[in-house]
């Protein structure tokens, strides 16, 4: 009497989808280590922006007091004002 095929096909489908079911799920934690490190660094790069503009900002403050700072501000050109302090005056226009 012959045995049917069938579930030997059976297991091998299932062993195939079982092998199938562990590469998504290595896929899936691979990945979802990638997005965490990549939000970590999202965020630290975030956090020192911030504080380069706190940063600039009170030194854009403190220049309003001394005028030392105000000359390294312009020689470093960096804040809101640097394009003014390193702009040449507009001359005025000539007949």
């Amino acid at each position: 009497m012959n045995k049917s095929p069938l579930p030997r096909l059976l297991l091998a489908v299932l062993a195939v989808i079982a092998i199938w079911s562990l590469v998504l799920c290595w896929v899936y934690l691979n990945r979802a280590k990638q997005v965490r490190d990549t939000q970590m660094m999202t965020n630290l790069m975030n956090s020192r922006q911030q504080f380069f503009v706190m940063l600039v900002n009170d030194c854009n403050e403190y220049a309003k007091h001394s005028p030392a700072m105000e000359q390294l501000l312009r020689s470093l050109s960096t804040g809101p004002q640097a394009a003014a302090l390193t702009a040449p005056a507009a001359k005025p226009p000539t007949k």
